[in-house]
């Protein structure tokens, strides 16, 4: 049976790809802001190359060690470039560091509560980074 679509749900043209696509990545913009990202998080993860276009629509499954954490920072990154978009505010790696940062203070703190202390271990790859 074909019946009519609302013309907003089915209006999915290659442009609206080529947007998406532009915006989490092939911008001039976005990809020097991807770079700084890899360079700051890249080493301290041991990232053995930088990230590619796949990595950043489904995440890094390829690495043996700080899987989880490279994921998280992925995720966050691409949050992050949502609210500078949206707010209209210029890429800059830092503001995400500082978010980084009260994410593992506020796990810290949960995990000191819960007497957990060994779950939380998986941020010290980036202590250096995000340690007062």
């Amino acid at each position: 049976m074909v019946r009519r679509i609302n013309k907003d749900y089915a209006d999915f043209r290659p442009k609206h790809f080529v947007e998406f696509w532009d915006f989490l990545f092939l911008c001039p913009r976005v990809q020097s802001f991807w770079n700084e990202v890899c360079s700051t998080f890249g080493e301290k993860l041991k990232w053995s190359r930088p990230l590619q276009i796949k990595d950043i629509f489904f995440g890094r499954q390829d690495l043996q060690v700080h899987n989880t954490l490279t994921n998280y920072i992925i995720l966050e990154s691409k949050f992050f470039l949502y609210r500078c978009k949206l707010n209209k505010t210029p890429l800059s790696v830092l503001p995400l560091i500082e978010k980084t940062k009260n994410t593992y203070f506020i796990e810290r703190s949960i995990a000191r509560e819960n007497n957990k202390i060994r779950y939380y271990e998986k941020w010290e790859p980036l202590l250096p980074l995000i340690s007062p």
